[in-house]
């Protein structure tokens, strides 16, 4: 690499410092990390180590009771694309959804997801449809720029019927899911923005490979140097692009993380897997990690309530309320860290949490804190809405559900 190209990406990775940014992205495969399991329904953020941005934990509080069962265990299985912008994210889902107001989020739509309970239609499948002349659409991959537009892709392969997209496309109606559509909302149709070509292209001259497919284009962002550049992230299962991120800047170059091309290996996964989705976002939520277990009714039965991310040696405060059906239910929070408050401050067990010294915990030196209990005796089903504080900064921890199994 030349003197002007590493110069560019050092500025790359100071630039995403200086802005407090980092690369977002779920896995396409649950994918083993130093201290566990990424799971693919969950949102991921680069870092020495990497953390969860969205742990899967979160979801059920998110999602609500979707099939009036009376339990929050209805969480979607997996994201897709995903873009941010500000304190939101939006995504779509790899199937449809339906949810607790009886309308169902389809796998082409693009929805606003945040802490506060806030769950969104954005873009409908039908517009997307509509703007590439296709007919039922599957979006797999999205960008969204500073002034408004979209660069996306589809899962599968398209067929179009808009006369100037066959035409960029070099008169194939067929659009390859490789493809990146443009498209600003205020205008009726989308351009083709990349054909399968011009995306091998640049992943070939981004690392020197001879690639004739790289299968699906499965994320998308604007270059942060560049806003007319993209970078993109691919399906291909090829050892030198795998995981990889390439900017369609000069014709094709790498992005790096930390001086070497990014990877998941750097930021502390077993492997380089596929990203499902790509962002880069400046959001910092949850900041503390929840996990509880999900335990059985049957004597000695024990589970641990785990918060993580804790500043070592710190206190931390466990808040349990029953769950608000059917939900989604938050309460906006200018605290730090996870933004809104899912457990229920008008149920008698909110105070009681905090009359209770043993909810009341102590962090390790490696910043981590457990809540060990029982859950004999406890009615199969019986579900709780837990949340941890750290009571130094007040920073808050993601909503996770206790579980009372058979």
């Amino acid at each position: 690499m030349s003197r002007s190209c590493r110069a560019i990406m050092a500025l790359v990775c100071l630039h995403i410092a200086v802005t407090g940014q980092q690369i977002v992205f779920h896995p396409a495969a649950d994918t083993a990390t130093g201290s566990g399991i990424a799971l693919q329904r969950e949102l991921w953020m680069a870092g020495t180590p990497a953390r969860t941005l969205l742990p899967a934990e979160a979801l059920p509080a998110l999602f609500g009771d979707r099939n009036g069962d009376g339990l929050l265990n209805d969480a979607p299985l997996r994201f897709d694309a995903c873009a941010t912008s500000g304190q939101t994210i939006y995504a779509s889902l790899a199937s449809n959804c339906t949810l607790v107001d009886g309308s169902t989020l389809l796998d082409g739509d693009i929805f606003r997801l945040d802490p506060q309970g806030q769950l969104a239609l954005v873009w409908s499948e039908s517009q997307f449809a509509a703007a590439t002349g296709a007919s039922t659409v599957d979006i797999d991959a999205l960008a969204i720029s500073s002034t408004g537009e979209l660069y996306f892709s589809f899962e599968d392969d398209e067929v179009t019927s808009l006369a100037a997209v066959i035409a960029q496309n070099g008169g194939t109606t067929l659009i390859d899911e490789q493809c990146v559509w443009r498209w600003n909302p205020s205008q009726t149709h989308a351009t083709l923005h990349l054909t399968q070509a011009a995306v091998v292209a640049t992943m070939n001259a981004a690392f020197g490979t001879t690639a004739t497919s790289v299968v699906d284009t499965c994320g998308l962002e604007i270059d942060p140097l560049d806003s007319a550049a993209l970078w993109i992230t691919t399906a291909s299962s090829s050892a030198a692009l795998k995981g990889r991120i390439a900017s369609t800047r000069s014709g094709g170059q790498a992005v790096q993380w930390a001086g070497v091309n990014f990877e998941p290996v750097a930021f502390g996964f077993a492997s380089n897997c596929t990203l499902d989705s790509l962002a880069l976002a400046s959001l910092d939520w949850p900041v503390l990690r929840l996990t509880p277990d999900t335990g059985s009714s049957g004597v000695g039965s024990a589970g641990v309530a785990t918060v993580t991310n804790l500043a070592p040696g710190a206190q931390v405060q466990l808040v349990v309320t029953t769950p608000q059906l059917p939900g989604p239910f938050a309460i906006p929070s200018t605290l730090p860290g996870w933004q809104g408050v899912a457990v229920d401050p008008t149920d008698p067990l909110f105070a009681a949490s905090f009359a209770a010294p043993e909810l009341l915990l102590g962090a390790d030196p490696v910043g981590a804190a457990a809540y060990a209990f029982s859950y004999g005796g406890m009615l199969p089903g019986t579900q709780a809405m837990v949340q941890a504080i750290e009571v130094t900064t007040l920073r808050i921890s993601n909503p996770a559900l206790l579980t009372v199994g058979v």
